[in-house]
């Protein structure tokens, strides 16, 4: 037996049959999944995301000049253009969710977002990161995260102090990221690399490994944002410089060093001791991420129960 699914607006490349998101669904339903891409057809799920932005300034015009025609219409059009809401198609049930640090919507049977509240029930916290350790949908060679739940509750083995002090790695040009660079740059050289430095590399891993500490804040400080930041420079065996609100206390704190936690002077304070002590630096280096685990089972509950 198998339940009619529909995906509404993932990310380009996305594929339901290998997503965390199917084998979500199919543990919580005992059901595989028939995937429908028919929009008028009625379905048993309607499974959206927030990739709703049209790309063409045409598109764009079009939407704005249908959604003029009352004020109802320009309410869900703003909706979509800034927050990835879109308008719920025929379904029995719908879920809806994001890996942006975007607010859940109402009226919806299941929200997985990075908020805290539940919203009356409806809505479960499901962060960036853990979706990506394959846990859900098994390991996947191609997804340097993905490496099971386990590898980051244990201490590791770190045999060596990295030939490099500080890196950072970066598509757009945060302002907190900057004053983390010029700070840290008091106590040695910081690399900088990626689209916004003009710099693109091949390897993440084999960049980062080279360097003692990476730079990797979140793209905001929001209760429970926590994305896969601080986790892919952990899996280099660098020490993580983090900006983040870590609110379910998932993250191990001698693993990385959070600024937004302390202060910028606190943190730089502490990259020169570990910076100068060598045997430090690899103690803090070999402590697991994760103090405890994500619970993949409550979530399958959860969404089992929202679906009944």
């Amino acid at each position: 037996m198998s339940i009619s699914v529909r995906f509404v607006h993932w990310w380009p490349g996305f594929e339901p049959e290998s997503s965390f998101i199917c084998a979500l669904i199919e543990s919580a339903t005992n059901h595989k999944m028939d995937i429908v891409t028919d929009k008028r057809a009625k379905v048993d799920l309607e499974v959206h995301s927030v990739f709703t932005r049209p790309k063409s300034l045409t598109q764009r015009f079009r939407r704005y000049v249908r959604a003029r025609q009352d004020w109802m219409e320009s309410v869900a059009w703003r909706q979509s253009r800034d927050y990835g809401i879109e308008t719920q198609g025929p379904a029995y049930r719908h879920i809806w969710y994001t890996g942006e640090n975007l607010r859940p919507p109402s009226g919806w049977d299941v929200t997985l977002s990075f908020d805290t509240e539940s919203f009356g029930g409806s809505n479960y916290y499901l962060p960036h990161w853990a979706i990506r350790t394959g846990a859900l949908n098994g390991t996947r060679e191609q997804d340097m995260m993905s490496v099971g739940i386990n590898s980051y509750l244990t201490r590791r083995t770190v045999a060596s102090f990295p030939p490099r002090f500080a890196c950072v790695l970066a598509s757009n040009p945060h302002p907190m990221r900057e004053h983390i660079v010029q700070t840290m740059r008091e106590v040695g050289p910081v690399d900088t690399f990626g689209r916004a430095y003009g710099r693109p590399i091949a390897s993440k891993r084999d960049l980062l490994s080279q360097y003692r500490f990476c730079i990797t804040p979140e793209n905001d400080v929001y209760p429970g944002y926590v994305t896969e930041k601080p986790f892919e420079a952990w899996l280099t065996q660098t020490i993580p410089i983090w900006w983040g609100s870590d609110s379910h206390n998932f993250l191990n704190r001698p693993a990385l060093l959070n600024v937004a936690a302390s202060s910028l002077d606190e943190v730089k304070d502490v990259v020169a001791s570990l910076d100068s002590y060598p045997a430090q630096w690899i103690e803090a280096a070999s402590q697991p991420l994760l103090r405890k685990p994500y619970d993949y089972g409550a979530l399958i509950d959860f969404v089992a129960a929202r679906l009944r």
